[in-house]
Protein backbone atom coordinates (compact mmCIF):
# COMPACT_ATOMS: atom_id res chain seq x y z
CA UNK A 1 0.00 0.00 0.00
CA UNK A 2 1.18 3.48 -1.00
CA UNK A 3 1.14 5.89 1.81
CA UNK A 4 -1.23 8.46 1.66
CA UNK A 5 0.61 11.31 1.92
CA UNK A 6 3.34 13.00 -0.56
CA UNK A 7 5.94 14.78 1.85
CA UNK A 8 8.41 17.66 1.23
CA UNK A 9 9.60 17.63 5.04
CA UNK A 10 6.54 16.52 6.27
CA UNK A 11 4.15 18.31 4.52
CA UNK A 12 1.09 17.13 2.35
CA UNK A 13 0.65 16.63 -0.84
CA UNK A 14 -1.62 20.00 -1.40
CA UNK A 15 0.54 21.56 0.91
CA UNK A 16 3.57 20.59 -1.95
CA UNK A 17 0.77 21.98 -4.52
CA UNK A 18 0.63 25.20 -2.61
CA UNK A 19 4.27 25.91 -2.40
CA UNK A 20 4.89 25.18 -6.18
CA UNK A 21 1.87 27.47 -7.16
CA UNK A 22 3.19 30.29 -4.64
CA UNK A 23 7.20 29.81 -6.09
CA UNK A 24 5.53 30.06 -9.93
CA UNK A 25 3.14 32.43 -9.13
CA UNK A 26 6.33 35.03 -7.24
CA UNK A 27 8.38 34.08 -11.01
CA UNK A 28 5.66 35.75 -12.41
CA UNK A 29 5.00 38.52 -10.99
CA UNK A 30 8.85 39.29 -10.53
CA UNK A 31 9.10 38.98 -14.71
CA UNK A 32 6.05 41.17 -14.47
CA UNK A 33 7.61 44.04 -12.46
CA UNK A 34 11.22 43.75 -13.28
CA UNK A 35 10.42 43.57 -17.31
CA UNK A 36 10.17 47.26 -18.76
CA UNK A 37 9.00 45.96 -22.51
CA UNK A 38 9.14 48.08 -25.71
CA UNK A 39 8.86 52.21 -24.56
CA UNK A 40 6.73 52.36 -27.86
CA UNK A 41 3.17 50.77 -26.31
CA UNK A 42 1.58 51.79 -23.31
CA UNK A 43 2.25 48.82 -20.27
CA UNK A 44 -0.47 46.87 -20.00
CA UNK A 45 -1.56 47.51 -23.55
CA UNK A 46 -2.41 44.27 -25.74
CA UNK A 47 1.11 44.62 -27.47
CA UNK A 48 2.72 45.54 -24.47
CA UNK A 49 1.57 42.06 -22.79
CA UNK A 50 2.15 40.09 -26.15
CA UNK A 51 5.75 41.71 -26.20
CA UNK A 52 6.02 40.46 -22.76
CA UNK A 53 4.90 36.99 -23.23
CA UNK A 54 7.28 36.63 -25.72
CA UNK A 55 10.25 37.74 -23.77
CA UNK A 56 8.78 35.81 -20.77
CA UNK A 57 8.30 32.48 -22.29
CA UNK A 58 11.50 30.89 -21.86
CA UNK A 59 11.58 32.06 -18.14
CA UNK A 60 8.22 30.58 -17.61
CA UNK A 61 8.85 27.31 -19.07
CA UNK A 62 12.48 27.15 -16.60
CA UNK A 63 10.11 27.85 -13.64
CA UNK A 64 7.59 24.93 -15.23
CA UNK A 65 10.25 22.50 -15.84
CA UNK A 66 11.21 23.73 -12.06
CA UNK A 67 8.02 23.39 -10.19
CA UNK A 68 7.51 19.47 -12.24
CA UNK A 69 10.62 19.01 -10.68
CA UNK A 70 10.60 19.47 -7.92
CA UNK A 71 6.83 18.00 -7.54
CA UNK A 72 8.36 14.69 -8.85
CA UNK A 73 11.75 14.69 -6.43
CA UNK A 74 8.81 15.15 -3.86
CA UNK A 75 6.52 12.23 -4.97
CA UNK A 76 9.72 9.79 -5.39
CA UNK A 77 10.93 10.76 -2.29
CA UNK A 78 7.79 9.24 -0.33
CA UNK A 79 6.47 10.47 3.10
CA UNK A 80 8.19 10.35 6.35
CA UNK A 81 7.22 10.88 9.85
CA UNK A 82 9.55 14.25 11.34
CA UNK A 83 9.77 12.81 14.54
CA UNK A 84 12.75 12.27 16.68
CA UNK A 85 14.12 9.06 14.67
CA UNK A 86 13.56 10.38 11.01
CA UNK A 87 11.15 7.31 9.85
CA UNK A 88 8.00 6.60 9.77
CA UNK A 89 6.93 3.96 12.57
CA UNK A 90 5.81 1.60 9.71
CA UNK A 91 9.14 1.79 7.93
CA UNK A 92 11.08 1.15 10.95
CA UNK A 93 9.25 -1.60 12.65
CA UNK A 94 7.05 -2.36 15.04
CA UNK A 95 7.94 -4.34 18.56
CA UNK A 96 5.82 -7.19 20.23
CA UNK A 97 3.48 -5.78 22.58
CA UNK A 98 1.83 -9.24 24.24
CA UNK A 99 4.60 -11.97 24.54
CA UNK A 100 1.47 -14.33 23.36
CA UNK A 101 2.34 -17.04 20.66
CA UNK A 102 1.86 -16.48 17.10
CA UNK A 103 -0.39 -19.38 16.54
CA UNK A 104 -2.58 -19.87 13.73
CA UNK A 105 -5.37 -19.98 16.41
CA UNK A 106 -4.62 -16.47 16.82
CA UNK A 107 -4.19 -15.56 13.65
CA UNK A 108 -7.74 -16.37 12.91
CA UNK A 109 -8.89 -14.82 15.52
CA UNK A 110 -7.17 -11.81 13.88
CA UNK A 111 -8.77 -12.08 10.55
CA UNK A 112 -11.88 -12.47 12.47
CA UNK A 113 -12.03 -9.37 14.35
CA UNK A 114 -10.67 -7.48 11.00
CA UNK A 115 -13.73 -9.43 9.26
CA UNK A 116 -15.73 -8.34 12.03
CA UNK A 117 -14.93 -4.90 12.28
CA UNK A 118 -15.33 -4.15 8.48
CA UNK A 119 -19.08 -5.57 8.60
CA UNK A 120 -19.53 -3.29 12.14
CA UNK A 121 -18.63 -0.16 9.88
CA UNK A 122 -20.85 -1.47 6.78
CA UNK A 123 -23.81 -1.51 9.58
CA UNK A 124 -22.48 1.99 10.93
CA UNK A 125 -21.77 0.53 14.25
CA UNK A 126 -20.08 3.49 15.84
CA UNK A 127 -19.76 1.42 19.69
CA UNK A 128 -18.93 -1.51 18.16
CA UNK A 129 -15.83 -0.58 15.86
CA UNK A 130 -13.26 0.35 18.65
CA UNK A 131 -13.96 -2.45 20.25
CA UNK A 132 -13.19 -5.11 17.32
CA UNK A 133 -9.61 -2.82 16.05
CA UNK A 134 -8.34 -3.04 19.94
CA UNK A 135 -8.79 -6.45 20.16
CA UNK A 136 -5.99 -8.90 19.12
CA UNK A 137 -6.76 -7.43 15.55
CA UNK A 138 -3.80 -4.91 16.97
CA UNK A 139 -1.80 -6.76 18.78
CA UNK A 140 -0.63 -9.10 16.20
CA UNK A 141 0.08 -6.39 13.88
CA UNK A 142 2.62 -6.12 16.63
CA UNK A 143 3.30 -9.22 17.61
CA UNK A 144 3.68 -10.68 13.88
CA UNK A 145 6.24 -7.63 12.99
CA UNK A 146 9.59 -8.93 13.81
CA UNK A 147 9.09 -11.75 12.14
CA UNK A 148 7.14 -10.95 8.98
CA UNK A 149 9.46 -8.23 8.04
CA UNK A 150 12.39 -10.71 7.11
CA UNK A 151 10.54 -12.70 5.17
CA UNK A 152 8.88 -9.90 3.44
CA UNK A 153 9.40 -5.83 4.54
CA UNK A 154 6.73 -4.96 1.95
CA UNK A 155 4.18 -7.09 3.15
CA UNK A 156 5.08 -5.68 6.90
CA UNK A 157 5.11 -1.99 6.38
CA UNK A 158 1.74 -2.54 4.43
CA UNK A 159 -0.05 -4.02 7.31
CA UNK A 160 1.17 -1.43 9.60
CA UNK A 161 0.19 0.99 7.75
CA UNK A 162 -3.78 -0.65 7.46
CA UNK A 163 -3.81 -0.57 11.14
CA UNK A 164 -2.41 3.01 11.95
CA UNK A 165 -5.30 3.77 9.03
CA UNK A 166 -8.10 2.22 11.09
CA UNK A 167 -6.49 3.93 14.72
CA UNK A 168 -6.64 7.22 13.01
CA UNK A 169 -9.96 6.66 11.37
CA UNK A 170 -11.37 5.46 14.96
CA UNK A 171 -9.31 8.93 16.10
CA UNK A 172 -11.04 10.82 14.17
CA UNK A 173 -14.57 11.25 12.47
CA UNK A 174 -14.69 8.00 11.60
CA UNK A 175 -15.50 7.53 7.98
CA UNK A 176 -17.39 4.39 7.66
CA UNK A 177 -16.88 3.83 3.61
CA UNK A 178 -12.96 4.36 4.42
CA UNK A 179 -13.18 2.00 7.71
CA UNK A 180 -14.89 -0.73 5.51
CA UNK A 181 -12.34 -0.92 2.82
CA UNK A 182 -9.00 -0.67 5.43
CA UNK A 183 -10.51 -3.40 7.37
CA UNK A 184 -10.85 -5.38 4.48
CA UNK A 185 -7.34 -4.58 3.32
CA UNK A 186 -5.90 -5.22 6.44
CA UNK A 187 -8.00 -8.53 6.82
CA UNK A 188 -6.29 -9.82 3.16
CA UNK A 189 -2.98 -8.30 4.15
CA UNK A 190 -3.05 -10.80 7.51
CA UNK A 191 -4.13 -13.53 5.43
CA UNK A 192 -1.04 -13.11 3.10
CA UNK A 193 1.24 -12.60 6.60
CA UNK A 194 -0.39 -15.87 8.06
CA UNK A 195 0.22 -17.72 5.13
CA UNK A 196 3.91 -16.70 4.16
CA UNK A 197 4.65 -17.52 8.72
CA UNK A 198 3.05 -20.53 8.54
CA UNK A 199 4.79 -21.73 5.20
CA UNK A 200 8.35 -20.88 6.91
CA UNK A 201 10.07 -22.71 9.33
CA UNK A 202 11.08 -20.21 12.26
CA UNK A 203 8.08 -19.38 13.59
CA UNK A 204 9.31 -18.08 17.11
CA UNK A 205 6.88 -16.54 19.68
CA UNK A 206 8.20 -12.95 20.95
CA UNK A 207 10.46 -13.01 23.76
CA UNK A 208 9.56 -11.82 27.17
CA UNK A 209 12.26 -9.38 27.36
CA UNK A 210 11.18 -7.39 24.37
CA UNK A 211 7.70 -7.11 25.01
CA UNK A 212 6.91 -3.28 26.84
CA UNK A 213 10.81 -2.69 27.46
CA UNK A 214 11.49 -3.00 23.46
CA UNK A 215 8.71 -1.15 22.45
CA UNK A 216 9.25 1.61 24.78
CA UNK A 217 13.37 1.85 24.76
CA UNK A 218 13.48 3.55 21.35
CA UNK A 219 11.22 6.89 20.11
CA UNK A 220 7.83 4.77 19.00
CA UNK A 221 7.36 7.39 16.47
CA UNK A 222 4.48 9.86 15.71
CA UNK A 223 1.32 8.81 13.46
CA UNK A 224 -0.94 11.82 13.26
CA UNK A 225 -0.14 15.11 11.55
CA UNK A 226 -2.25 16.93 14.69
CA UNK A 227 0.45 19.08 16.76
CA UNK A 228 1.26 18.51 19.93
CA UNK A 229 0.02 21.67 21.77
CA UNK A 230 -1.73 21.91 25.65
CA UNK A 231 -5.11 21.78 25.10
CA UNK A 232 -4.69 18.59 23.23
CA UNK A 233 -2.38 16.91 25.86
CA UNK A 234 -4.83 17.97 27.94
CA UNK A 235 -7.71 16.54 26.26
CA UNK A 236 -5.75 13.51 26.42
CA UNK A 237 -5.72 13.02 29.92
CA UNK A 238 -9.28 13.82 30.16
CA UNK A 239 -10.13 10.67 28.12
CA UNK A 240 -7.73 8.59 29.73
CA UNK A 241 -9.44 9.63 33.34
CA UNK A 242 -12.60 8.48 31.81
CA UNK A 243 -11.13 5.15 30.96
CA UNK A 244 -10.38 4.66 34.72
CA UNK A 245 -13.75 5.92 35.31
CA UNK A 246 -15.66 3.16 32.91
CA UNK A 247 -13.38 0.08 34.34
CA UNK A 248 -14.67 1.33 37.57
CA UNK A 249 -18.13 0.81 35.99
CA UNK A 250 -16.81 -2.49 33.66
CA UNK A 251 -18.21 -0.94 30.71
CA UNK A 252 -15.67 -2.16 28.02
CA UNK A 253 -17.10 -0.57 24.78
CA UNK A 254 -16.65 2.95 26.49
CA UNK A 255 -12.85 1.87 27.53
CA UNK A 256 -12.38 1.08 24.20
CA UNK A 257 -13.96 3.90 22.20
CA UNK A 258 -11.60 6.57 24.63
CA UNK A 259 -8.41 4.79 23.79
CA UNK A 260 -8.52 4.45 20.13
CA UNK A 261 -8.65 8.13 20.26
CA UNK A 262 -5.62 10.45 21.17
CA UNK A 263 -5.59 8.97 24.50
CA UNK A 264 -3.22 6.23 22.60
CA UNK A 265 -2.34 8.61 19.17
CA UNK A 266 -0.80 11.19 21.48
CA UNK A 267 1.51 8.95 23.21
CA UNK A 268 3.16 8.29 19.61
CA UNK A 269 3.12 12.06 18.94
CA UNK A 270 4.75 13.21 22.16
CA UNK A 271 7.24 10.43 22.46
CA UNK A 272 9.78 12.22 19.56
CA UNK A 273 10.09 15.70 21.84
CA UNK A 274 9.22 14.35 25.37
CA UNK A 275 12.54 12.20 25.34
CA UNK A 276 14.57 15.32 23.90
CA UNK A 277 12.94 16.77 27.70
CA UNK A 278 12.79 14.10 30.11
CA UNK A 279 13.75 10.66 28.59
CA UNK A 280 12.31 8.85 31.67
CA UNK A 281 9.50 10.42 31.50
CA UNK A 282 8.64 9.27 27.92
CA UNK A 283 9.58 6.10 28.25
CA UNK A 284 7.33 5.44 31.53
CA UNK A 285 4.44 7.21 29.93
CA UNK A 286 4.91 4.63 27.15
CA UNK A 287 4.95 1.90 28.89
CA UNK A 288 2.06 2.74 30.90
CA UNK A 289 -0.07 3.02 27.58
CA UNK A 290 1.49 -0.25 26.35
CA UNK A 291 -0.38 -1.82 29.37
CA UNK A 292 -3.61 -0.32 28.22
CA UNK A 293 -3.75 -1.65 24.95
CA UNK A 294 -2.68 -5.10 26.70
CA UNK A 295 -5.23 -5.14 28.67
CA UNK A 296 -8.01 -3.48 26.54
CA UNK A 297 -6.65 -6.39 23.67
CA UNK A 298 -8.46 -9.54 26.01
CA UNK A 299 -6.73 -9.53 29.47
CA UNK A 300 -9.65 -6.81 30.44
CA UNK A 301 -8.57 -7.16 33.97
CA UNK A 302 -10.34 -3.82 35.47
CA UNK A 303 -8.50 -3.13 38.48
CA UNK A 304 -5.32 -2.64 36.58
CA UNK A 305 -7.01 -0.92 33.89
CA UNK A 306 -8.25 1.82 36.02
CA UNK A 307 -4.81 2.10 37.99
CA UNK A 308 -2.92 2.05 34.90
CA UNK A 309 -5.40 4.99 33.53
CA UNK A 310 -5.01 7.62 36.68
CA UNK A 311 -1.23 6.65 36.35
CA UNK A 312 -1.05 7.27 32.92
CA UNK A 313 -3.32 10.31 33.01
CA UNK A 314 -0.81 11.48 35.81
CA UNK A 315 2.00 11.22 33.47
CA UNK A 316 0.46 13.22 30.16
CA UNK A 317 -0.05 16.09 33.30
CA UNK A 318 3.61 15.50 33.85
CA UNK A 319 4.37 15.66 30.36
CA UNK A 320 2.61 18.55 29.46
CA UNK A 321 4.28 20.64 32.22
CA UNK A 322 7.73 18.88 31.13
CA UNK A 323 7.21 20.40 27.37
CA UNK A 324 4.98 23.64 28.24
CA UNK A 325 3.51 23.82 25.23
CA UNK A 326 1.22 26.55 25.88
CA UNK A 327 4.75 29.46 25.36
Amino acid sequence: MTPPLLHIGGASTASVVVTLAAIFLLMLIMSFAFWRGPQAHRRWSGPWLSAWLRASAPRIGVAALFCVGLFVASFLSGGTDDDAGGDNVCSRGLSPITGQPLDDARFAAAIDGLVQLQAGADDGDFVRVPVLLFSDAHGVSHDIDATLRPLDSRLATDLCESIVILELELAGDLNLDTTVQEASTAARLMEEARTLIGDSEDTPSPSEDLVGAGVCADPIGRITDDPVTDQRIENAATKTRSIADAAVRGDPSVMDGLFSSDAHNLTHDIDGPLRVTNADLAIELCLNVLELEIQLAGQYDLDTIEKVAVASADLLERARSALDTSR
